[in-house]
């Protein structure tokens, strides 16, 4: 059938669906960490999706996105692109977060659901930030994000 397609091995850039087509199944990569984020946590979106830190925050952290560590994400997407992203951060009794958001190393400003932009994690729970990175111009990303405690 044309609109079938069977991918094995090998990577794919991308692949265009005709009206009416569906996808009836997809798996993002997600990465289990048995520790804690560092001071600088490196988000690679070539390797992972999500990232979920096993081990209770002990400090406040810069989140870094990037494609991984020999390639930047200005490099991996094309203006008018864009990327969404999870992090699970598990805090204990003390709630640190993400205090700050760079991309390829450089300072990016989130806008942030409900206007406000977390001054703590939450205390005894997983907090998840989800992150959408829009490519705007070459090096130029606005940042779409949110908090949210699981307990």
């Amino acid at each position: 059938n044309a609109n079938n397609v069977a991918i094995t091995g090998g990577a794919v850039s991308s692949v265009a669906f005709g009206t009416g087509n569906s996808i009836q199944g997809l798996l993002e990569k997600a990465t289990i960490t048995a520790s804690a984020p560092t001071s600088t946590t490196n988000f690679d979106v070539q390797t992972q999706f999500v990232q979920y830190y096993t081990s209770n925050a002990t400090t406040n952290f810069t989140l870094n996105i990037r494609g991984d560590g020999s390639t930047t994400l200005n490099s991996v997407m094309s203006t008018g692109q864009a990327i969404t992203i999870a992090l699970v951060v598990t805090c204990g009794s003390t709630a640190y977060y993400p205090s700050a958001l760079t991309i390829d190393g450089s300072s990016v400003t989130p806008k942030w659901q409900n206007g406000s932009a977390p001054t703590a994690g939450y205390a005894s729970s997983l907090n998840v930030y989800v992150y959408t990175v829009i490519k705007t111009a070459s090096a130029t990303f606005t940042v779409l994000g949110s908090q949210t405690k699981y307990s």
